[in-house]
């Protein structure tokens, strides 16, 4: 599940042209929805930064949240993937 910032036009439209145009298999959130609680996140976190969570409830953030989302979309985007993923 990616989760994000529903209020900031950015990560709106971002998220938005992800679903339209790259079309991942996964759970999409603004974090004003999202359980955080449940899923292990800080809230704290998820108003500064984009979180992706797990099923186990791991949590990835910023661009290695930017980086998990490209690997559910299967297009080729390897190298993107593999530079968001280095520290």
């Amino acid at each position: 599940m990616l989760v994000f910032d529903g209020s900031c036009r950015f990560c709106t439209a971002s998220v938005s042209f992800v679903e339209r145009r790259l079309r991942p298999d996964c759970e999409i959130v603004p974090r004003q929805f999202a359980d955080l609680a449940a899923l292990g996140a800080i809230p704290e976190r998820a108003a500064h930064e984009a979180l992706w969570v797990t099923p186990s409830s791991q949590v990835y953030s910023g661009a290695r949240a930017v980086a998990k989302i490209l690997l559910r979309t299967g297009r080729g985007r390897t190298p993107l993937r593999a530079l968001l993923m280095l520290p």
